[in-house]
C-alpha cells in the first residue's frame, strides 16, 4: 500500500523510553507544531460525542494556532473550559478562545 510502511516485529524496539521504532518516530515532533504553546487535555464524559470526541480521548490543544472554520476549539466560558466547533458561537477571540484542537488521540481498545 502506498503511504504505509509496515515493519516486522524484529524492526520494533520495546517501549523503553528511548526509542519507539527503529525508524525514529518522535511523537513530540510529529504531534506538536508549537511545543511551548501546546497542552494535552483528557476528555471525560459523553458530552462531546456530537463533535466526534469521546470519554478518555486526549486532545492536543495549541494556543498559538489561529482557528479556522469548523476547527474544534477550547473556549473559556464562565471560567470553565469547554469544547466547541469554531463558528458555532459568537466569540470575543481575545477573551474566550483558549486554544485550537490540533490532534485527537484515542485508544482503540
Amino acid at each position: 500500500m502506498a503511504g504505509l510502511r509496515f515493519m516486522s516485529p524484529e524492526q520494533m524496539t520495546s517501549f523503553d523510553g528511548e526509542h519507539l521504532f527503529d525508524f525514529g518516530l518522535d511523537f513530540n515532533r510529529y504531534l506538536l507544531q508549537h511545543p511551548s504553546a501546546s497542552f494535552v487535555m483528557r476528555v471525560s464524559g459523553q458530552r462531546h460525542r456530537c463533535l466526534g470526541v469521546y470519554d478518555g480521548d486526549l486532545l492536543i490543544v495549541d494556543r498559538a494556532v489561529v482557528p479556522q472554520a469548523n476547527n474544534l476549539i477550547v473556549i473559556n466560558l464562565e471560567s470553565e473550559l469547554q469544547l466547541c466547533r469554531f463558528g458555532e458561537r459568537k466569540l470575543n477571540l481575545e477573551l474566550d478562545l483558549w486554544g485550537v484542537v490540533v490532534q485527537l488521540l484515542r485508544k482503540m481498545r
